[in-house]
């Protein structure tokens, strides 16, 4: 179904490719209008406007899909091959069914035919709307020129049919092969008997044509994940006898493909000949990137030339993403430690190619990271401490003795280097009796990662250090680091998402503290207690610059001490049988309403 370039068609893409939002759909309502007018105009202009629908469409934009309909019925040949085009691109049923008869008068016709197999060949038959069709499609007319777009549109019409693949012309074996595989892919079924393998296996052997003994190889493949393919001596010499040779310098593509899928097939059985390993070596130390992503893939997979491929990789630099893969999948336990030794041999490759020190730890934080599964004491520390990124993806085996975590713990514990902040945070556990150890750890990384706020991953990082401020320490202390931290960074236009994290722990904190905080605005907060003794008392500490009235309309509550100094007031009140309070706090020129519930409060006695 060829389509000619059309001047009309480039010059609208051309106008449109750039525009976006409101402009392009302006512009795409304007054409839609013109199209609609001129519709019925010279062949030309409607075979362009044709293409031109089918664009809008690819826009994702509404069109009127019985154009397409109208233009497959056309007696002009392009103005209907467009028309199949346009069909073949839209969803859903209702235009399909319209165009039926059209499709059954065109297979009938010489000049037509294509088009209408083709459109088969393409179209939704989830809905069986096209069954009709069958005995016009004529798969067995070996005279017809289309014949083997019949075929492939037969079985899309009857998919559970059987493929008789035995045949001589090997183009249609070719097909019959590519349904076969289409079918199994869609069932999970091989449909083939013991005689069509066997008729199968005697092609490969006699045929010379590469394509089609790649596309032979791929049904073999599934023959044997199936359990329906036995490998004799005869059938593996006939697959390695396809292999390149070692000696060999220049082949073609197909024929560099042919012997990949003949290796990959010989090494799935376990059939490893002399000739595979020799043809693996040779795609692994391939200068062409092509062949070395397939020695490099069935390295990983077939862990063949394991140290080979894990040198080459080095080599070529672990910026490369294959190469970092590769090597990443081939570290076990029986070389995981002869990799962490090269680690400066690592480095030198990629900073020859002038990587960024950025990309140089992400690879060597990756290599680390599936190093340190395998490592085991002393080397597992001495992976932590030389790339702390380790921890990101590989957090701390618990079952590591306490006496080397201890080890690792007080040689980075003092570091102001925000990149171990992550592995600190690891190590921090609940038994440390010092509090003042706590409380210097997280005021000191509360400053460096509020310094380093725009950055993503001190974001992130800073999230794991509140989460450990709420787990460890003395929770009022903590609250007032970050409360005094908030004050500090609250007036930096960039501040807003450390600001919401920090007071989001303020509030969490308020659950393990004898007080409650609220944060009323910009650097002010009032502290609320409330005792029962005799009666219900309400403790209200605050700032001296903010003014606070109760607006709450019970009658019960009283103002019974007020202590002043410089920097707090505390207020206290009697409230009997109130359950929420009410107050407005005045600051600067601003006034705020306070809603508490008193039954949310702490009640200490």
């Amino acid at each position: 179904m060829p389509i000619k370039i059309e001047p009309l068609l480039a010059s609208f893409i051309s106008s449109t490719r750039d525009l976006s939002g409101k402009n392009q759909e302006d512009a795409i309502i304007k054409e839609r209008r013109r199209i609609a007018c001129s519709n019925e105009s010279e062949p030309h202009v409607r075979y362009s406007n044709i293409l031109k629908t089918i664009y809008i469409q690819m826009l994702a934009y509404k069109i009127n899909d019985i154009d397409f309909v109208k233009a497959c019925d056309s007696g002009v040949q392009r103005i209907k091959s467009a028309g199949y085009l346009g069909l073949m691109a839209i969803d859903g049923s209702e235009s399909i069914v319209m165009a039926i008869n059209t499709i059954m008068k065109d297979l009938s016709s010489k000049e037509s035919r294509n088009n209408a197999l083709t459109a088969i060949c393409n179209l939704n038959n989830n809905n069986l709307i096209l069954d009709n069709l069958m005995r016009y499609v004529c798969p067995n007319n070996i005279q017809d020129p289309f014949h083997k777009k019949a075929l492939v549109a037969y079985h899309k019409l009857h998919p559970n049919s059987k493929v008789n693949i035995v045949g001589k012309e090997h183009s249609d074996i070719y097909i019959k092969a590519q349904i076969v595989v289409d079918k199994f892919m869609r069932t999970g079924n091989i449909d083939a008997t013991e005689n069509d393998i066997l008729f199968l296996i005697s092609l490969f052997t006699k045929a010379d044509d590469p394509f089609l003994k790649v596309k032979l190889i791929e049904i073999f493949g599934i023959l044997h994940s199936k359990d329906h393919l036995s490998m004799n001596q005869a059938f593996i010499n006939s697959m390695d006898a396809v292999i390149i040779p070692p000696k060999d310098k220049i082949r073609l593509q197909i024929e560099i493909a042919l012997s990949i899928e003949a290796t990959i097939l010989l090494l799935k059985a376990n059939k490893c000949t002399p000739k595979t390993e020799a043809f693996v070596f040779r795609l692994i130390e391939s200068q062409n990137p092509n062949s070395r992503h397939f020695g490099f893939q069935i390295a990983r997979v077939y862990k063949i030339h394991r140290e080979i491929a894990i040198d080459r990789c080095i080599k070529l630099g672990l910026h490369n993403h294959e190469c970092l893969k590769t090597l990443i999948a081939l570290i076990g336990k029986s070389n995981h430690k002869a990799i962490y030794k090269r680690k400066d041999e690592i480095i030198f490759h990629m900073e020859k190619d002038t990587v960024s020190r950025k990309q140089i730890n992400s690879a060597i934080a990756a290599v680390f990271s599936k190093i340190a599964i395998h490592a085991k004491d002393d080397l597992l520390i001495k992976i932590y401490q030389e790339v702390p990124e380790v921890c990101l993806s590989t957090p701390l085996d618990k079952n590591i003795p306490k006496d080397c975590m201890l080890k690792l713990f007080n040689r980075i514990c003092i570091t102001i280097n925000s990149r171990y902040f992550p592995l600190i945070y690891q190590l921090l556990h609940a038994d440390i009796k010092n509090e003042n150890f706590y409380n210097v750890i997280f005021e000191r990384h509360l400053n460096i990662l509020a310094i380093k706020r725009s950055n993503p991953h001190e974001i992130e990082t800073l999230g794991k250090l509140l989460d450990c401020m709420f787990l460890y320490g003395v929770p009022a202390q903590n609250r007032e680091i970050l409360i005094s931290k908030y004050k500090e960074v609250q007036g930096y236009h960039d501040s807003i998402d450390i600001l919401n994290m920090m007071l989001d722990t303020i509030y969490l904190l308020n659950v393990k503290t004898d007080d409650q905080v609220v944060h009323i605005f910009g650097k002010y907060f009032i502290y609320l207690s409330l005792h029962l003794h005799n009666k219900k008392e309400i403790a209200i500490k605050h700032d001296p610059d903010l003014r606070i009235r109760m607006i709450s309309q019970s009658i019960d509550i009283n103002k019974t001490q007020e202590i002043r100094s410089n920097e707090s007031i505390i207020s206290t009140y009697s409230a009997e049988n109130l359950n929420t309070l009410e107050i407005e706090v005045f600051v600067e020129e601003h006034s705020h309403a306070v809603h508490i519930g008193l039954n949310s409060i702490l009640i200490l006695e």
